[in-house]
């Protein structure tokens, strides 16, 4: 390990020390210099001079079922990674460029059930973002006239979010407010201190106050890590975009992050479906689920979390 990077021997996720390596190979070699290579075409060049010499590697926890990378780029790679090696020019082009008219709707229904949910008229809310990147969801929830603001590692990203009329906040300033709600939408698997982080963003709740954390589904990881297809595209059943070099440092099944969340000092939320959903396909949709999951009966494993997905909405206990 050069020192780019640092390592991490206790589970990040719920600090237990009963971790154990399941996958190492080097940065230099396939098949993680060709996917590297690969993935930021388009938006950049990855500096493998600066990852010469190192491993990457994975080790899971024997208590809560994290993988985690164990040895991540240091605070001068990550920060060279977002904003040199990573072209940002490159990398709006490409964000402006990647949304149809579908992802903007749902994340418009997306938020429409958050503020339903939350049960006050929108002015009396205030929402933060936590790694907010160009600022989608707290335009979306600036339009429905709550209070927003964001937060995000990315001096380009906030400096556009910004010029969007959005409230940035800095990160040793989150725990100055009080917010209702906090969305963390892909970035937990990007933290290199994931539990720490999140006991902090619960500071900044208000009693009862919720969190909203999605992550990539991590849940068979160590079965597709077996199958060690790297070539597979993202949206693949096969792909381990979940464990991504450099970017995904943390790869959560539900029972993960659930665990990390009530370490926290928060519980799972059940929402009612019939609550947030704003579609009738959407409720019909559920009601089959529901349907097929009594049928199938519980998972034979008798993890109540197997097949949940890990974007779950999180309550602050009082």
């Amino acid at each position: 390990m050069n020192n780019e990077f640092v390592g991490r021997e206790a589970c990040p996720g719920c600090d237990a020390t009963t971790t154990r390596e399941i996958y190492r190979t080097p940065y230099g070699d396939a098949p993680v210099k060709p996917y590297l290579d690969a993935f930021y075409k388009g938006v950049g060049k990855i500096d493998h001079a600066r990852l010469a010499g190192s491993d990457f590697a994975l080790s899971a926890c024997d208590d809560c079922s994290l993988v985690f990378q164990n040895e991540i780029p240091s605070g001068a790679l990550l920060e060279a990674l977002y904003e040199q090696m990573i072209n940002p020019g490159q990398a709006f082009d490409a964000y402006e460029n990647s949304y149809d008219v579908r992802f903007y709707v749902q994340l418009e229904r997306h938020v429409e059930k958050t503020v339903r949910f939350l049960n006050k008229n929108p002015g009396e809310l205030k929402l933060f973002d936590f790694g907010m990147g160009w600022g989608n969801w707290c335009m979306f929830v600036q339009a429905f006239g709550c209070e927003t603001y964001g937060c995000e590692i990315s001096e380009t990203r906030a400096k556009h979010a910004a010029s969007r009329g959005i409230n940035v906040v800095a990160y040793d300033d989150i725990a100055s407010h009080q917010f209702d709600m906090i969305n963390a939408e892909q970035v937990f698997e990007h933290l290199a201190r994931p539990l720490e982080t999140l006991r902090y963003l619960v500071s900044a709740l208000k009693p009862g106050g919720l969190i909203w954390i999605g992550v990539p589904n991590g849940g068979d990881i160590r079965s597709r890590l077996e199958r060690d297809n790297w070539t597979t595209d993202k949206s693949s059943a096969e792909s381990l975009n979940a464990v991504a070099p450099l970017e995904h440092l943390n790869c959560f099944s539900a029972k993960a992050l659930v665990r990390m969340a009530e370490c926290a000092g928060c519980e799972l939320l059940e929402i009612p479906h019939r609550r947030l959903q704003s579609s009738r396909w959407a409720m019909w949709r559920h009601r089959v689920e529901t349907k097929m999951k009594q049928l199938r009966g519980p998972a034979p494993s008798g993890d109540k979390y197997e097949g949940m997905t890990p974007d779950l909405f999180f309550r602050k206990k009082a």
